[in-house]
Parts: structure tokens; C-alpha cells; sequence
């Protein structure tokens, strides 16, 4: 093999582990904490919420807190709690009547 097709090989290799290793630290993959329902209504209600997503399919609540507000414990900044199908309308009404800005996502 040439010299020049064998350092084009070899930066190239180092570009795409240079995007991959970016990707990972710098990727847009966001963390969430499992956290009880039980603390989450609570937290809601202290109106330490600051937005919800509610994802329907799996029938779970992703979100976050506001800034610099205490939460109860046993909840973090960014958290994920699983709920029962049929507890989602409440839960809605819960959200809208405490201020939270709420989303849906159908999942496909």
C-alpha cells in the first residue's frame, strides 16, 4: 500500500473516533432518575416542578426541577417515574393545576 493512501487511511480513523468520542461526551442523551410517584406528586405540589414530559406508551414522566428550588427528597434535577395507565388523566390534572408546562410523546 502507498504512504498516502495509508495516512489518508489512518486520519480519516482518527477523525471518526474524534466524532464518536465527541458524540458521547457532548451527545444530547439526557440522564433521568427514577424517582417514587409518591415524591413526584409531592414535589408537583410544592411546585418545585418545572416541566414534564408525559411519554404514553410507557406510561412514564420525564422532567425536570426548577433552578435553585429545594425538592423533597428522594427526587433529583432530572427524573423519570413510571405511573398506571389508568392514573393518567389525574396525573395530567395534577401537572396543569399546580403550573407545570407539560408535553406529550405518543412513543412510536
Amino acid at each position: 500500500m502507498k504512504k498516502t493512501a495509508r495516512t489518508i487511511i489512518i486520519y480519516g480513523l482518527a477523525i471518526v473516533m474524534l466524532v464518536l468520542m465527541g458524540q458521547r461526551f457532548f451527545g444530547s442523551d439526557v440522564e433521568y432518575e427514577e424517582t417514587d410517584l409518591t415524591v413526584f406528586e409531592t414535589a408537583v405540589r410544592s411546585g418545585v416542578v418545572s416541566e414534564v414530559t408525559l411519554l404514553e406508551r410507557s406510561h412514564a414522566v420525564e422532567g425536570s426541577l426548577k433552578d435553585g428550588e429545594i425538592a423533597p427528597v428522594g427526587i433529583t434535577s432530572r427524573f423519570r417515574v413510571l405511573y398506571p395507565a389508568e392514573y393518567g388523566d389525574e396525573l395530567t390534572r395534577l401537572l396543569l393545576d399546580n403550573g407545570v408546562e407539560v408535553t406529550t410523546d405518543a412513543e412510536p
